[in-house]
């Protein structure tokens, strides 16, 4: 028969190791209360870093994507005409885009932003008229070759056509090599820091409307025109 004295002792020893149980789960929950902060932290870095490059994958993705619908869209607008004749039955001047350059529709808004201080070549075309039509393949072969990964096209229409551009570029941004221009096509602005450094309006190979072949050797030495405009945006120093 346990005595008295031994089951005081025998409380006494379960209270004292209840103490400690509790004391070492207090300890181990003061350590975890600790380190919780940390793991949240940890894990809201991680989220945002997701967030980050989610955002910026979805930026890159969605302006590839437009990219593409515009470049399909403009080979499109002008290979389309292929085989068809226009109101007086003149067949359209045959066209095959056959390198991708990135081609982004613009507008003369746009445009007036570059003035402001941006770079960029700018096109001025239209799909119906023959030297755009013989100017465009020459043009993306040139942009192609450079390394230059995009053009600014603006469709231009016939109303548009001999119209200067002080009518469509704000007089306070419009450039002095622009003001005193009429609108033609085609066209290429060579802008450079909101200059417009180079330029070139029509072109030799284009003189008559219903021309159907332009030469090999003519097609080639106007290309390497073209390059050498074309470069200025990517090796122009300062000084331009």
């Amino acid at each position: 028969m346990a005595k008295k004295e031994d089951l005081v002792k025998k409380k006494k020893g379960e209270v004292i190791r209840d103490a400690k149980i509790e004391n070492i789960s207090f300890t181990d929950n003061g350590k975890m209360k600790k380190r919780l902060p940390l793991s949240i932290i940890i894990i809201i870095l991680v989220l945002v870093f997701i967030l980050i490059v989610g955002a910026f994958t979805n930026l890159f993705s969605t302006d590839n994507s437009n990219q593409q619908l515009d470049n399909k869209k403009f080979v499109q607008e002008y290979e389309s005409l292929n085989g068809k004749q226009d109101e007086e039955g003149i067949s359209y001047y045959e066209v095959s885009i056959e390198n991708e350059v990135g081609i982004k529709y613009s507008s003369y808004d746009e445009l007036e932003e570059f003035l402001a201080g941006k770079t960029g070549v700018f096109f001025l075309g239209m799909a119906t008229f023959s030297p755009c039509r013989s100017f465009v393949p020459i043009l993306v072969d040139a942009a192609w070759e450079i390394g230059l990964d995009r053009i600014y096209y603006i469709p231009v229409s016939e109303k548009e056509i001999g119209k200067p551009y002080s009518k469509f570029v704000q007089k306070e941004n419009i450039t002095q090599e622009l003001s005193n221009m009429e609108i033609s096509v085609p066209t290429i602005l060579v802008v450079k820091d909101g200059k417009v450094i180079d330029s070139l309006v029509g072109t030799s190979l284009t003189e008559s409307s219903d021309f159907s072949v332009i030469a090999t050797e003519e097609a080639s030495k106007f290309k390497e025109e073209l390059m050498d405009k074309l470069s200025l945006v990517i090796t122009c120093s300062d000084a331009c």
